[in-house]
């Protein structure tokens, strides 16, 4: 018989080279699943291009393509300062805020741009400019090698949670983050643990994310995935197919309301009426104290023509008004369970979320 090749797993971005020569390699997500191409981004216009255009994106792999943005910005005028550390601050500055205004919602990107201000001010003053751009790098791939980490350990938590029948919506696996994933992540570390899964995945308009995405990552893994319309999900739910609905958060407020793909909150209204658990998985950076409930959670929108057209094809009119937001409000009410790094937090409330505003090392377990 002939012998079947399993296809590599895709990986969203890597950082290739060494300071003054390195560049941001991303996978265009635009182009999947017909096309899987690598793009070397050199400069912080080509790393805005990329999360504007959505070829780098998911709220992990955005945050960490803006902390080595802020490198790439840095090092050319480092190279021609030749002075001391100081000289960069408003560069840094610069580069932080035409990062800053491209994701609200999430609250990974804001985290990775604080953290490489952070690094500046600790090291400011007794580094030459080149100097501390080596320092954000060492910074930048340390953000990458966490998510790498917390999503591991979000994978190994939810995975035995998950068997048979589970939907999902959007994208949280691999091309969304710097790692295995996180929804997305619990499924594939359950299929390697060997339960028997079938994946239906909504197709997630007005980008596509699950279809074009989400079955290609399940399909290299390995797993059975089914494609659905998002308008067909409470149909299946009705079914009596599913066990489980999971998706990934990317924002958590201190009550336990979460912020995630549009679509999450259907979803977790549909599963709630049939009896499903709702998962939804994320590292504890994604926890925001200073938020206290949902609704304060600002909200992206997507480009009305995204909906207006679909992959530069029109489906509605020019001129017809669009309201396309790019996440919702899922209650805390409505989640069976946050999935995170630090472990499994069954029916969240604000008591036991109150140690992710901890630092890792020193949070004690999240209460059961």
């Amino acid at each position: 018989m002939p012998r079947t090749t399993v296809p590599a797993p895709l990986h969203s971005l890597a950082w290739d080279g060494g300071l003054e020569d390195g560049r941001l390699l991303i996978l265009d997500q635009r182009r999947l699943p017909a096309v899987v191409r690598y793009v070397a981004l050199r400069d912080l216009e080509g790393v805005i291009a990329a999360i504007e255009e959505q070829s780098v994106r998911g709220a992990p792999a955005v945050a960490i393509a803006g902390a080595y943005g802020v490198v790439l910005h840095l090092v050319p005028r480092a190279a021609r300062l030749g002075a001391r550390s100081q000289a960069l601050a408003k560069h840094l500055d610069q580069a932080i805020a035409q990062l800053s205004r491209l994701r609200t919602t999430p609250a990974h990107l804001a985290r990775a741009l604080e953290r490489q201000r952070a690094c500046f001010a600790r090291h400011a003053g007794h580094l030459t400019a080149l100097e501390m751009c080596a320092r954000l790098l060492m910074e930048a791939k340390r953000i990458h090698r966490e998510d790498e980490e917390q999503c591991a350990r979000i994978a190994d938590h939810g995975a035995p949670l998950l068997s048979e029948g589970i939907v999902t919506i959007g994208n949280s696996g691999a091309l969304a983050t710097g790692g295995i994933g996180t929804a997305l992540g619990c499924v594939i570390r359950a299929h390697q643990l060997g339960r028997k899964l079938r994946v239906f995945v909504g197709e997630t308009r007005p980008h596509l994310q699950g279809a074009r995405l989400t079955c290609s990552e399940l399909q290299r893994a390995g797993v059975p995935a089914v494609l659905l319309c998002d308008s067909a999900i409470a149909a299946l739910l009705a079914d009596g197919q599913i066990k489980a609905a999971i998706v990934a958060a990317d924002r958590i407020a201190a009550n336990g309301d979460i912020a995630a793909q549009v679509g999450a909150y259907q979803l977790a209204v549909l599963a709630k009426h049939h009896g499903v658990p709702f998962y939804a998985a994320a590292p504890a950076a994604a926890f925001d104290p200073t938020v206290p409930e949902g609704r304060r959670i600002p909200i992206d929108t997507c480009d009305p023509e995204d909906v207006r057209c679909l992959r530069g094809c029109r489906i509605a009119p020019a001129e017809v008004a669009v309201w396309s937001p790019g996440w919702d409000i899922t209650p805390a009410r409505l989640i069976t369970a946050l999935i995170t790094d630090r472990g499994v937090i069954r029916a969240p409330n604000a008591q036991k979320l109150a140690p992710l505003a901890e630092p890792a090392a020193a949070a004690a377990p999240p209460a059961p």
